[in-house]
């Protein structure tokens, strides 16, 4: 099996998972539009964000350490790291849970009969988050799958199951993204292992294995400052319901986290495999493999641009049609996240990644002080506008690093006239959006569309050949 074929069977087996994990919100707009007010939307969105906030600091980067201290290394170095990370794990989810739920049920003046289910979201979620690590590393996409879907799955199972029923629908989501997240980590079926007590690693070889994913811990916070932190400003300057309907066009740009998770999952697994094996050798073919992801990302861009305002027209009724509005912008946002991720997996295998933080210091404060300009004279748009400059602004810098560390250049040719074309082409797409369908630009947008992947496919022929090779029967 070559790595193409692996790439493709092992992506489509992560994107069903994620397509049913995230795709439910969307499939289920109409129904969830009607049963819930924009303003429980945005009370949603404000816990879960919370959830993921305190989630990410507190597991300290270990989903990141397991990754890159367990693929391709030697299997007792390895086993005993797993132990290590999976005792720190349960040990650090336990006390975010009970204090974080508490911090909730003193501040959230609105929702505090929601801190027991956010107590079992954050457990959940920092547990779910090794797991995941866990069967990346041994290649266990389909069941990864499975419990991706299983929770989003149960989550909406409840949320609707409650919403219709007429149960407090302010803590409904809460409680159906907890339940979710414990579905998920329970499908999993982690093999934790903790370590004895006569083997437990003396300071400093602990602190060293801390310290490979501390970064993370530390750039998680910014981390959610800009992907999370636009929903509570919208809700302050413009109210909770705003902010519902703000999150519903969050919830539709989603859909472009689907690629950017299939990426990330299989890329960063197998960047860490390839490079714990061969070292420098291998920077070349990194630095390959990041200049086809890149126009991979720019591809499906480009496709959610020429559907976005379809999709708002058939799942989205009014007032969360309003949402369109602000679609390009973050759907451009999250595309330039997931390229940013693509340049910062070298970082991450060659342990450089600190090398990253004064990007997402630069990139946290830039993005405040956008905002709070924005909510001045710009709108909720001029918010949704800061995220993506940020995003730009810290992709420039990562590609900065990157190229000074692996070399990555951008040559003047033939592949930059096609990103400069699709680019236009998705500008174009987004200017054409309205509240009302046309069928006349939808197929206008059909044929750029087309038009575009057809000469994508042309230029990166002979990898789409190599794909296409490692299907043959005999091979």
């Amino acid at each position: 099996m070559t790595n193409a074929k692996r790439f493709l069977t092992d992506g489509f087996i992560i994107l069903i998972g994620q397509g049913l994990s995230r795709g439910l919100g969307v499939l289920l707009l109409p129904i969830l539009t009607m049963v819930f007010l924009p303003a429980q939307f945005g009370m949603s969105a404000l816990a879960t964000s919370y959830v993921s906030f305190v989630s990410v600091i507190a597991l300290l980067g270990l989903d990141l350490t397991y990754l890159q201290s367990i693929p391709g290394a030697a299997r007792p170095e390895a086993e005993a790291n797993a132990r290590v990370i999976w005792a720190l794990t349960l040990v650090l989810a336990f006390c975010a849970a009970v204090i974080g739920s508490a911090a909730w049920w003193l501040w959230g003046k609105q929702t505090p009969e929601s801190a027991p289910w956010l107590a079992l979201g954050i457990f959940s979620t920092m547990v779910f988050s090794v797991c995941q690590s866990q069967m990346k590393a041994d290649q266990k996409y389909l069941r990864l799958a499975i419990a991706l879907s299983t929770g989003g799955i149960v989550m909406y199972a409840w949320v609707l199951t409650r919403g219709i029923s007429g149960h407090d629908q302010a803590v409904t989501f809460v409680s159906g993204y907890a339940l979710g997240a414990a579905a998920a980590v329970i499908v999993s079926r982690p093999a934790i292992r903790l370590p004895a007590t006569d083997r437990l690693p003396d300071i400093p070889a602990l602190w060293s294995l801390i310290r490979i994913g501390l970064p993370a811990a530390f750039s998680a916070p910014v981390f959610w400052i800009i992907s999370s932190m636009d929903r509570w400003l919208v809700a302050q300057f413009w109210g909770v319901s705003e902010a519902g309907i703000y999150s519903v066009a969050a919830s539709i740009s989603g859909i472009g986290l689907l690629f950017g998770a299939v990426v990330q999952t299989i890329w960063l697994t197998e960047a860490s495999r390839l490079y714990n094996a061969n070292g420098s050798a291998s920077k070349e073919t990194l630095v390959e493999r990041i200049k086809e992801i890149t126009f991979l990302f720019a591809l499906a861009w480009l496709a959610l641009m020429a559907f976005s305002g379809e999709i708002v027209h058939l799942f989205a009724k009014p007032p969360y049609d309003h949402s369109l509005v602000y679609l390009p912008w973050l759907m451009t946002s999250v595309m330039f996240y997931g390229l940013y991720q693509a340049l910062s997996v070298f970082l991450v295998i060659t342990k450089t990644f600190n090398k990253s933080l004064i990007v997402w210091l630069i990139g946290g404060v830039s993005f405040i002080l956008m905002s709070l300009i924005a909510a001045k004279f710009g709108g909720p748009v001029g918010i949704a506008i800061s995220q993506l400059l940020t995003y730009l602004l810290m992709i420039c810098w990562m590609f900065l690093l990157v190229r000074r560390q692996a070399g990555f250049r951008v040559q003047w040719g033939a592949s930059l006239m096609l990103m400069a074309a699709i680019l236009i082409a998705g500008a174009a797409m987004a200017i054409t959006q309205s509240a009302e369908f046309s069928a006349g630009r939808f197929l206008l947008r059909m044929a750029a569309l087309a038009a575009i992947f057809g000469l994508s496919f042309w230029y990166f022929k002979a990898q789409v050949q190599s794909i296409l090779s490692g299907w043959k029967p005999h091979e």
